[in-house]
């Protein structure tokens, strides 16, 4: 094989390694090129390539061209960097990006003889991906949550902003490589945890290895000694490694202890209480609710609806319907007004049980209805007793009246009223 068949070999094999490859002498004449260096010298460059071509005057030509899009910058670049690799017979590589986003890594050997020679790669796929990478590390950071990534021999990977502030904070510091077994050793050094008094720490830093080893995926509340919470999700990534993800519930668990305090609070309230959604679905009631209902073998379940309740209600016999088309005739009124209550209504209505119940329903800013029951029978009984009282007073032979201390008249029977009405004076 002559020199020349060589030459024409190389220049193939960097045709199929996909990188262009040209030669220069020493007065920066091209002396040959392979087709890719061909095909990106014609993408950046409006000149024809061809052997003898001066590589500064081409460039200086092509940058004055008003439909050129390379700058003056990146070719004194350039030209600085082919100047110091002859001068210092250097192998200096740099990275540019050409027009349309295409990124290049240009790698100038000079040779003892003064010839250099050019090797161009397209690295766009990989600032495409480094780009990708930079914007995933950037989002990981922004997540409101600890993101840790542990490979398959449990040494931290990366960790997210929000994890290494707070660990710090803590006085823990989270670095590149470090065991998660060193990071639970430092968690525990700073009294993060309440531990029993016999605890071993070792064994269970082996225990939780040997969890780590066999899990899939897992999700545990950890709570800390300062009072946070936070609810730890930990995934085995296909490569072997672990994501783990800590989300601060702190505000949450408080909010749920508060909401079942209520809730325990409404349980073992004496009224009735329930909560409709704005369409008309039970959402929430309590035990005097269920119990008053299943008195009458009605039985209460989340998500029914008020005509559900109501027909069920009244198939019971709660209410005093004798015929079926008083019993439709109240079914339809009950759920028109429950439908078309704007604001708050009470009323008050007698069980078949001679019991009588108050009822207040409230139409909640969401739409929703809360319905509060009263057992008002006592009242009642009270207001008979009155009117029974008012009536004897009533039927006295005597004139019987009564003043308050102000002397302002409360009551007069029938005998003082009548006997005034004859003097003309109305009492």
């Amino acid at each position: 094989m002559n020199n020349i068949d060589a030459l024409k070999a190389m220049m193939g094999a960097f045709d199929n390694a996909k990188q262009g490859l040209a030669i220069w002498d020493k007065d920066d004449n091209m002396v040959g090129f392979n087709r890719f260096y061909e095909a990106v010298w014609k993408k950046n460059l409006h000149v024809k390539p061809v052997v003898g071509i001066n590589f500064k005057k081409a460039w200086e030509d092509e940058v004055q061209l008003p439909e050129s899009t390379h700058s003056r910058a990146n070719l004194k670049k350039r030209f600085d960097l082919r100047s110091k690799t002859r001068k210092e017979k250097l192998s200096l590589e740099d990275e540019f990006e050409a027009d349309a986003g295409v990124w290049y890594n240009i790698k100038e050997t000079a040779s003892d003889e003064g010839y250099m020679v050019t090797v161009i790669t397209d690295i766009t796929q990989r600032k495409i991906q480094e780009a990708m990478q930079s914007r995933l590390s950037n989002a990981i950071d922004s997540i409101p949550s600890h993101v840790m990534f542990w490979d398959k021999d449990e040494r931290l990977i990366k960790a997210n902003k929000l994890a290494v502030d707070e660990n710090k904070k803590d006085g823990v510091k989270l670095e590149e490589g470090m065991l998660y077994s060193d990071f639970l050793k430092n968690q525990f050094k700073r009294n993060l945890y309440n531990t029993p008094k016999k605890f071993n720490l070792e064994k269970f830093i082996l225990s939780r290895l040997d969890e780590r080893a066999k899990l899939e995926n897992k999700s545990s509340k950890v709570k800390y000694r300062n009072g946070k919470t936070v609810i730890r999700t930990e995934n085995k990534l296909e490569d072997g490694g672990i994501l783990t993800i800590l989300n601060d519930v702190s505000e949450l668990e408080e909010k749920e202890a508060s909401e079942k305090l209520l809730a325990l609070s409404i349980d073992n309230m004496s009224g009735q209480i329930a909560l409709w959604d704005k369409d008309l679905k039970l959402v929430k009631f309590n035990q005097a609710y269920k119990d008053a209902a299943e008195n009458f073998g009605v039985k209460i379940e989340l998500g029914m609806s008020f005509r559900d309740l109501l027909s069920i209600q009244i198939k019971c016999g709660m209410f005093f319907l004798s015929t079926e088309k008083d019993k439709k005739k109240w079914l339809e009124k009950g759920v028109k007004y429950f439908s078309e209550l704007e604001s708050e209504t009470t009323l008050t209505y007698r069980n078949t049980n001679d019991k009588y119940a108050m009822v207040s329903d409230k139409r909640l800013d969401d739409g929703s209805i809360l319905q509060v029951i009263s057992d008002v029978t006592h009242i009642k009984d009270q207001e008979k007793e009155l009117k029974r009282l008012k009536d004897g007073i009533d039927n006295l032979p005597t004139a019987v009246a009564f003043w308050n201390e102000n002397n302002e008249l409360i009551y007069s029977n029938k005998v003082q009223r009548d006997a005034q009405e004859k003097i003309g004076f109305n009492m």
